[in-house]
């Protein structure tokens, strides 16, 4: 993989400041990437704008007016219109971190056979001080022969910040799914692993994470679309995560975790229940369900 490449798609919704610090972080790369595209789904709070005054020559700017609001609609608008074999995301409220571009270059280089990447975050908060930082080491995850710890750190790692995929391959699985505001990245890693994908991580801290309590176009406050949306990715996806009930596990912890942090303990307690069905010895599950 060369620079050329490689599109960088950021979906956006009405956080202009934002969007523009990073939009800077990805122009400043060295090498630049071929082209970004920005998608700017329904806004109405001058960041097309803003974004037309930089005249940049390799920034494309297409507004979205029509269909529901949500990432998963504005990054398939972003990969339809990129004309390179690579796609990689990045999130309106996140930025590149310096030699992103060129790590993932490189690594993809020595990783010819693989399809998709993903690279460690460096998470701040409303501070900017960092308060984690992902593991960044090389790691090659081959579906057919991977071991379930290397399945569970693709999926615990799944995250469109920082996320690339061959374009022909995301357009071949159906892109993500629009009908998801929640965890429309981990059914696209679950997707790809259960079509024998090969992935690598690169390793190389890639993403500068935001982590704040704003509005974010992948989410949603509302407690029955999120648990509809999270059994939608589980059901979707049954024959995957059946054969890795690991990922499964996972993947349910944290869907527990954000009901309870949501005041949805009915929900979290049945989520817990489902995890000892999966793992009866599921240690983790165990404390919650005497606890909560």
């Amino acid at each position: 993989m060369s620079p050329q490449d490689l599109t960088l798609v950021i979906p956006t919704h009405n956080r202009c400041s934002a969007l523009l610090h990073a939009v800077e972080s990805v122009r400043t790369q060295q090498p630049a990437v071929a082209e970004v595209i920005v998608v700017c789904d329904h806004c109405d709070d001058g960041s097309s704008e803003a974004l037309r005054a930089l005249h940049h020559p390799t920034l494309r700017v297409i507004e979205r007016q029509t269909g529901r609001p949500g990432a998963s609609a504005a990054r398939n608008a972003g990969v339809a219109a990129a004309t390179t074999p690579w796609v990689m995301f990045l999130d309106d409220d996140d930025g590149l971190r310096e030699g992103a571009i060129r790590a993932v270059t490189e690594s993809m280089g020595r990783a010819s056979d693989a399809d998709w990447f993903w690279g460690a975050r460096r998470w701040l908060n409303d501070n900017g001080e960092p308060i984690k930082i992902e593991r960044s080491d090389d790691c090659r995850i081959d579906p057919a022969a991977s071991s379930e710890i290397e399945h569970c750190a693709a999926a615990q790692a799944a995250s469109s910040a920082g996320f690339g995929v061959r374009s022909s391959v995301l357009l071949d699985i159906g892109g993500f799914d629009d009908a998801l505001r929640v965890s429309e990245d981990r059914d696209l890693v679950y997707r790809l692993l259960q079509r024998g994908h090969v992935g690598q991580r690169v390793g190389h801290c890639l993403v500068n994470h935001h982590v704040h309590s704003g509005e974010r176009l992948s989410d949603t406050g509302d407690a029955e679309l999120f648990n509809a949306c999270e059994q939608r990715v589980i059901e979707k996806n049954r024959e995957y995560l059946s054969q890795h009930p690991d990922v499964l596990a996972m993947h349910l912890h944290r869907v527990a975790s954000k009901q309870r942090h949501g005041g949805d303990m009915a929900a979290a307690r049945n989520t817990v229940r489902q995890i000892l069905e999966v793992k009866p010895l599921d240690w983790k599950a165990w404390r919650r369900r005497l606890t909560w």
